[in-house]
């Protein structure tokens, strides 16, 4: 294999090789939505108690998230505010003591970021249709 074919697959060897450590010390008991709503109102309590770390904490762990990608500061922002507004859905899910399911997607607080969301990535295909309408 050629170094620019190793530099194409290193992002996608990093995440697969984190994925099999994730499972392989059995990380996946800590991070279920079981344990999320178990531990719902201590995380909170820590967030009131720590706002500017957990921001700081948020930030960091959003920020080496996103560098595995190649999305732009413009594409990054619209996808922060749907994942913050699916999360706020989630602890309203957790503070009723309901667990998520697949039918909370067609609940407006949930579908309507996303379907923001889907608008957005349709504005690429748009420009490019309505610009090479321009060039004929």
């Amino acid at each position: 294999m050629t170094s620019q074919m190793w530099r194409r697959l290193a992002p996608a060897a990093i995440l697969l090789l984190g994925l099999a450590l994730f499972l392989l010390f059995g990380l996946e008991r800590y991070f279920s939505f079981e344990m999320l709503s178990r531990h719902h109102a201590t995380l909170a309590a820590w967030v009131a108690d720590n706002t500017m770390l957990a921001v700081v904490m948020f930030v960091l762990v959003y920020a080496l998230v996103v560098a595995f990608t190649l999305a732009t500061l413009i594409g990054i922002i619209p996808a922060a505010f749907v994942y913050a507004g699916v999360g706020a859905s989630f602890g309203l899910l957790f503070d009723r003591g309901e667990a998520p399911n697949l039918g909370i997607i067609f609940e407006w607080r949930i579908l309507l970021p996303l379907l923001g969301l889907a608008a957005l990535a349709l504005v690429p295909v748009l420009y490019t249709h309505l610009r090479r309408g321009k060039a004929s």
